[in-house]
């Protein structure tokens, strides 16, 4: 295993901890869009690194999950 490749496997736990704080975030103050967007960058960038982790049903599901909140919020603010 590549020293890049183990790098970005250090990531995902660090992402899903910031998935489960904007949750909470998402929870605590639901008008706050900012914690929605945020929380879809994250789900982003956590596919990317499972894509590039070659874990490609994981980061298609990622994928789709920040694509269904960055609708959501262009529906809000066309």
């Amino acid at each position: 295993m590549t020293a890049s490749l183990k790098s970005r496997q250090a990531g995902i736990p660090i992402l899903h901890d910031a998935l489960a704080e904007f949750e909470r975030l998402i929870q605590e103050f639901p008008e706050e869009e900012c914690y929605r967007k945020s929380r879809a960058d994250a789900l982003h960038d956590l596919g990317w690194l499972y894509q590039h982790s070659h874990e490609f049903e994981k980061a298609e599901k990622c994928f789709q999950d920040a694509l269904h909140v960055y609708e959501e919020l262009a529906t809000l603010n066309p």
